[in-house]
C-alpha cells in the first residue's frame, strides 16, 4: 500500500520455514541414488551417469570405455561366511574405493 507521498507504507507477506521439507527432499534424493546399507551408488545412479557419459562422448565425438565388475557371487560367499552384515558391506565399500 502506498502513502500520500508515494512510498510504501504497508507490506504484507507470508513466511514459511521449509527447512524440514528440504531435508526430507534431500533424503529422498539420496535414497533414490544410493544403497541405504552400503552407501554406494545404486543402479539408478549408474544408469543416469552412464547416460550422461554416453551423451557427452557422442557430443565430443569421443570413445567411451566401461569396465563392469560383476559381484553376483558375493551373496553366496557372504552367506557362507560368519561375517556380520556390517563388515560384509564394509568389504564391498572397500572394494569399490
Amino acid at each position: 500500500m502506498l502513502g500520500a507521498d508515494g512510498r510504501t507504507t504497508l507490506l504484507r507477506g507470508t513466511l514459511l520455514d521449509i527447512t524440514e521439507r528440504m531435508a526430507a527432499e534431500d533424503r529422498i534424493r539420496e535414497l533414490a541414488h544410493f544403497d541405504s546399507l552400503s552407501g554406494l551408488p545404486n543402479r539408478n545412479m549408474f544408469t543416469q551417469l552412464l547416460d550422461y557419459a554416453l551423451a557427452k562422448a557422442a557430443r565430443e565425438e569421443r570413445h567411451l570405455a566401461l569396465l563392469l565388475i560383476d559381484l553376483d557371487g558375493f551373496k553366496r560367499i557372504n552367506d557362507r561366511s560368519v561375517t556380520p552384515p556390517a563388515i560384509a558391506y564394509w568389504r564391498i565399500r572397500k572394494a569399490a574405493a
